[in-house]
């Protein structure tokens, strides 16, 4: 769908590589990679694809189904993965 995409160094680098919209994967613990949106991806790509996985593919939409909850985990991670460079 989107090609090979772009590997990056560190989580840290993505900012500065992606001016716009993006799809971003990290399959492995420092293995980085993302894609430009660019029209290549339909809205919420990632979340049709991990409902339809977790057999809640109704639930994609995050302003219908905001999982509070689970985005501030994952946010806190995330933050902590940045200050760190991991």
């Amino acid at each position: 769908v989107g090609g090979p995409g772009q590997r990056l160094d560190s989580l840290t680098d993505l900012p500065a590589a992606a001016e716009s919209s993006y799809l971003y994967l990290s399959p492995r613990p420092g293995e980085h990679h993302y894609w430009p949106a660019d029209g290549r991806f339909q809205r919420q790509f990632v979340r049709r694809v991990v409902a339809d996985q977790l057999g809640i593919p109704e639930q994609y939409d995050w302003r219908d189904h905001p999982f509070t909850d689970n985005r501030q985990l994952t946010y806190d991670t995330l933050t902590a993965a940045l200050a760190t460079g991991a």
